[in-house]
């Protein structure tokens, strides 16, 4: 699928910002890195595939830092295939 979640992250300098996306026992599904952004907010579409309904999480570092996102994924079916994902 296309599944997207947006990153809106606010540099207060010019920062490359690296993510890692994890499931909620740990697993690794991708990471990668953002290319060096100036200062302000940064709003970057996160492609997350095909991932499974669960919670997962996105760790994100930059300006010497961490932040941590969470994400729910919920796949339902009635005729078709729906996808929705929640940040928390």
């Amino acid at each position: 699928g296309n599944n997207i979640i947006q990153l809106n992250v606010n540099l207060t300098q010019e920062s490359d910002i690296s993510f890692h996306i994890y499931s909620s026992d740990g697993r690794l599904y991708d990471n990668g890195e953002i290319p060096t952004r100036t200062r302000g907010i940064v709003n970057y579409p996160l492609h997350i595939g095909n991932l499974a309904s669960g919670a997962y999480f996105v760790m994100l570092k930059y300006q010497g830092s961490f932040q941590t996102l969470s994400f729910i994924i919920i796949i339902y079916s009635l005729i078709n295939t729906f996808s929705m994902i929640f940040l928390v």
